[in-house]
């Protein structure tokens, strides 16, 4: 791999996405089955093992992994199980938190689909003994190839259709596998519609959510894994492929790209509803939302709300601002922005893992930022000022990427 440059991996959903199809296709591509066999069974979990074996996919060759369970807790593990147990194992570095951040994802989506608590929830699906070994098999096998960023492809969901849940048949796709792809703003597509059966998984869902960017990245590819699903689907191979790469960006001269700006003016919604539609905007898409206030007609105070987003999320967003908010209208205008080169990684800091921005300019030295909202996870977890948190965290990260 080239000096200074980053492994990165590219997950192709090609015929869908689940826990074991993830772990299967990363093991194809180099993961080392033992070591990872050993990193599970550092958890405080009995009666498993985990197999491999090739298979074949319509034309293609791939490898089926399976994760087979003697005996399975009777009632499904709560997120405070789940870190309990991920604390007890002996993982790579930051693969229990990141592991956990999987589970917690997974969690939020189950509490909104059946409008209870997080923390109270029970993980009938993702808390069942394979789906949390396909975790954290996932995670570990990525830090073993020393994987950066992570991208995925769209991702295809059954028109039609139903599945068994720990809370009786729910249709397709899952209702917590939607969930999961909603709040990640994930591009989906239509499978066949002769396909009536589950092709991405709530695990699968939920690890690529936590874990990957959903574009695919400009990349020089050294390997390739293929990874089959339980089923051989009639209308398409049932694989999820991995590409294994280096990034072929290049920190080329900043350039101007097309945008596209949204607004439109209210005068009779509260600040918590204004709230709301930022937020609903931000799922929908947006690269940024903000709310300026204005004098409008008769003397009367309102507010402005202005989108900015890529070109192609233009018809979801105004949807969104028509549904979201009192208004009439949307103003609709094409500019072009200038953006500097940036990315998202992650960061195992004193306090815990954390979210940070590298803003890259060409010649310059990268600038290191903290997202807000790992901050305030860690300040709400450690019960410290966020501002203590940021300072501690910027100081760490720029001793590990110095400027």
């Amino acid at each position: 791999m080239s000096v200074g440059r980053e492994r990165i991996a590219y997950f192709d959903c090609v015929g869908g996405a689940s826990g074991d199809m993830l772990l299967a296709a990363l093991i194809d591509a180099g993961a080392p089955l033992e070591s990872i066999r050993r990193a599970l069974r550092s958890l405080p979990i009995q009666g498993w093992s985990l197999t491999s074996a090739p298979a074949r996919r319509g034309a293609l060759r791939a490898l089926r992994v399976c994760v087979n369970v003697d005996v399975e807790p009777g009632d499904g593990r709560t997120l405070a199980d789940l870190a309990a147990l991920l604390a007890a194992g002996a993982l790579p570095d930051g693969v229990a938190a990141r592991a956990l951040e999987v589970f917690r994802r997974l969690a939020h989506a189950e509490a909104s689909v059946h409008g209870t608590a997080p923390d109270a929830t029970s993980l009938h699906a993702v808390g069942a003994t394979d789906a949390v070994l396909d975790v954290v098999g996932v995670v570990t096998a990525l830090a073993l190839l020393e994987v950066g960023p992570v991208y995925a492809s769209s991702v295809p969901l059954a028109a039609t259709g139903q599945a068994q849940s720990g809370h009786g048949p729910v249709p397709l796709p899952a209702p917590a596998t939607l969930e999961l792809l909603r709040a990640a703003a994930a591009p989906l597509r239509a499978a066949d519609p002769r396909d009536d059966a589950e092709l991405v998984t709530p695990t699968g869902a939920a690890l690529l959510a936590e874990l990957a960017r959903f574009e695919r990245p400009a990349m020089r590819v050294d390997r390739v894994g293929v990874g089959a699903g339980a089923r051989a689907l009639p209308h398409r191979p049932n694989v999820l492929r991995v590409w294994l790469g280096e990034s072929a960006a290049a920190p080329a001269a900043i350039g101007a790209q097309a945008i596209v700006v949204l607004e439109t003016t209210v005068d009779d919604m509260t600040a918590e509803q204004v709230a709301f539609a930022r937020e609903r905007l931000h799922a929908a898409g947006a690269l940024d939302v903000w709310v300026t206030g204005v004098a409008m007609k008769k003397g009367r105070s309102g507010l402005q709300l202005t989108v900015i987003a890529r070109p192609g999320r233009e018809g979801a967003l105004a949807q969104t601002l028509l549904r979201e908010t009192s208004t009439l209208g949307v103003r609709v205008r094409d500019e072009r922005r200038y953006e500097a080169d940036r990315e998202s990684v992650r960061f195992e800091s004193s306090l815990g893992p954390v979210e940070l921005k590298r803003k890259r300019l060409p010649g310059a030295p990268p600038q290191i930022a903290p997202e807000f909202e790992s901050c305030r996870r860690l300040a709400e977890q450690h019960g410290l000022p966020i501002a203590e948190v940021y300072a501690r965290v910027q100081g760490e990260a720029a001793a590990q990427w110095p400027q």
